[in-house]
């Protein structure tokens, strides 16, 4: 069942770190037969439960990754265990994800401890020593660490999905699920699909490459050569039937382009509809770690069928934060860089209407007309159901209580806007 109509049920119904080992996306479409497990469970995404999680790992392996992570940074991946709602998948691969949270935990200066790995960012890989092994149709997910702005539930990026999810834009699916260690007392976690063969064949009509860009780069035009952009992007779909070539092409072609050329030849090149309507979503849930963000947080998807790119949303969890009033054209520049192609997008007289008539409809929608509050309502009828040893119930409450005071401020901070005259 498709996330809309399950919320839409619930609505009726309740009123950078380098990894050396090698990763599932680098043995994508492989001749090899796919072997996909979990068909015996439920729908490890379907938001409306909360699942189940626990890993099993040998002690040493774990210190050992650890010692390696705090002497060079690097994550490797290590063997464990997994059960899924009481279903048993031996052998997974699990290592340390994550960026920032990566960055404070070397630095020591968060609440992120070694000692409760249950608490850590987490990527779940089910064929790194099983080869071309699924779970679900999905390769790999992420469990997300708790954040500053709803500690208990990760909540803020799981309504931010929903939202995107529900205005029909690609964004990964997610789910919240119980999560335990070796024994260890259980947390609760956002488990977020990883992107891959199995958001794509979600998201995506046609077939094409998808394209992960790296917070250790921007979107420059470095030359043909496709080694100089490995600090930029990352493949991880079609590595046997396209390259980077695409990207190159198009990173070369936005940043050279002269206005009038830019103007008239980037709808054949991008989607254009859908880029306005990610840019507004990514500035009404005030996300400013979007594609132009410190992070560099988002996809890229090269439609084969059309030649045209799709911008897709990666990581929402600093999402539904900071000034309530800000406006369409208030947009923050990144001191890193920003991106070229938001930036000329937003100046070219062109799309600057598309971009505010989109943002315009997307706030009477989910802001005006309440719908973020019915999805969240949906989302708060699942955390009810969290049990209490996990995370309180007034943990969960506050959380939510957090996202409704959002949601209300950034209704009334907009309200009568003058970008938003119609």
């Amino acid at each position: 069942m498709g996330f809309p109509l399950v919320m839409a049920l619930l609505v009726i119904a309740f009123g950078p770190s380098r990894v050396r080992a090698l990763s599932s996306s680098d043995r994508l479409q492989r001749d090899a037969p796919v072997t996909d497990v979990g068909a015996e469970v439920g729908d490890l995404f379907d938001p409306t439960e909360v699942h189940a999680i626990t890993l099993r790992w040998r002690d040493a392996d774990y210190r050992r990754m650890l010692d390696d992570f705090f002497e060079t940074g690097d994550t490797e991946f290590v063997e464990a265990d997994l059960t899924i709602d009481g279903l048993e998948v031996a052998s997974v691969g699990v290592r340390l994800n994550g960026h920032a949270s990566l960055l404070t935990l070397r630095d020591l200066s968060s609440d992120l401890s070694i000692e409760r790995p249950e608490g850590l960012p987490w990527l779940l890989s089910f064929d790194e020593f099983v080869a071309d092994r699924r779970f679900q149709g999905n390769e790999e997910v992420v469990l997300r660490p708790a954040g500053d702005l709803t500690p208990a539930t990760v909540g803020n990026e799981a309504l931010s999905l929903a939202v995107i999810d529900d205005a029909g834009d690609a964004a990964p699916a997610f789910a919240w699920s119980t999560f335990a260690v070796n024994g260890r007392p259980a947390a609760l976690r956002l488990v977020v699909q990883h992107p891959g063969e199995a958001m794509t064949d979600d998201d995506f009509a046609d077939d094409g490459p998808l394209y992960k860009a790296r917070p250790t780069g921007r979107f420059r035009y470095r030359g043909e050569d496709p080694l100089a952009y490995a600090d930029d992007v990352t493949q991880l779909t079609n590595r046997k039937q396209q390259d980077l070539q695409p990207f190159i092409d198009f990173v070369r072609w936005v940043t050279t382009a002269g206005d009038d050329e830019f103007e008239a030849g980037l709808a054949d090149r991008l989607d254009v509809a859908s880029f306005a309507r990610y840019l507004a979503l990514q500035h009404l849930l005030r996300n400013d770690d979007d594609m132009a963000g410190a992070g560099q947080n988002y996809l890229l998807f090269f439609d084969v069928t059309t030649d045209r790119f799709t911008v897709a949303t990666w990581d929402m969890n600093v999402a539904l934060n900071g000034d309530v009033a800000r406006g369409p054209l208030d947009v923050p520049v990144d001191p890193l860089g920003g991106h070229a192609l938001k930036e000329r997008f937003l100046a070219t007289a062109a799309f600057r209407p598309l971009y505010l008539r989109t943002y315009r409809e997307l706030y009477q929608r989910y802001f005006a007309d309440g719908r973020a509050a019915e999805l969240l309502d949906g989302l708060a009828a699942a955390l009810d159901t969290v049990d209490p040893a996990v995370a309180t119930r007034a943990a969960l409450r506050a959380d939510v209580a957090q996202l409704r005071s959002f949601l209300a401020g950034r209704t009334r901070g907009l309200a009568g806007h003058a970008d938003l005259a119609g």
